[in-house]
């Protein structure tokens, strides 16, 4: 199984905002594939072929625990199962895309709290791949570097929903390269 996890906050005033983007794109996908999503004790689910597409019902930096509980109830591992996070990277700018497997959280709090979680399913950092969004708006040249706090809860620009419609789109078209694994197919694909 392929388990697509988007990080976003629930909360009604956060669903709008840049630090929502992978939950977004997580909705956006399943759309395409005319799923709807069912409520769980701490998170939404709805599956697809060999995709499950899920997201927490809590806020981002508990985004760990829910997944467990998922994992849990529906008896998923490492050795049965691929783990795709799609999350917003404020250290990228918008329509930045990048695909990866593993890799440091970078400060990101959910993401910190999923490797703490996932942990006893097998799931260590270099297992799970991770489909990063550009966040960090352009900055003029010679201005301070803007820190993450300043913008991760600003409304999603109209360069953040293209990127979000665009990449729903692609990987509904790539959709079995995704349930295949063919994820260098998919980074040629993907990042830019």
């Amino acid at each position: 199984m392929i388990i697509v996890y988007g990080l976003g906050n629930n909360e009604a005033k956060y669903v709008a905002t840049k630090h929502n983007v992978g939950r977004i794109i997580t909705e956006k996908w399943a759309q395409k594939n005319d799923c709807l999503f069912q409520p769980k004790d701490g998170y939404y689910y709805t599956k697809s072929n060999d995709i499950a597409f899920l997201y927490s019902s809590e806020y981002m930096n508990t985004s760990g625990k829910p997944l467990s509980q998922f994992l849990s109830f529906f008896k998923y591992s490492a050795q049965n199962s691929t783990l795709i996070i799609v999350q917003d990277d404020s250290d990228q700018l918008e329509g930045a895309v990048k695909l990866v497997k593993g890799g440091r959280s970078a400060g990101h709090k959910g993401i910190d709290d999923v490797y703490r979680h996932v942990a006893s399913f097998g799931f260590g950092p270099a297992d799970i791949w991770r489909l990063k969004i550009g966040i960090r708006p352009e900055q003029k040249e010679g201005q301070p570097w803007v820190r993450s706090e300043t913008f991760v809860l600003l409304p999603i620009s109209e360069i953040d929903k293209k990127t979000c419609l665009h990449l729903s789109d692609q990987l509904f078209n790539h959709q079995k390269q995704v349930i295949e694994a063919n994820y260098s197919y998919l980074q040629n694909r993907l990042n830019r």
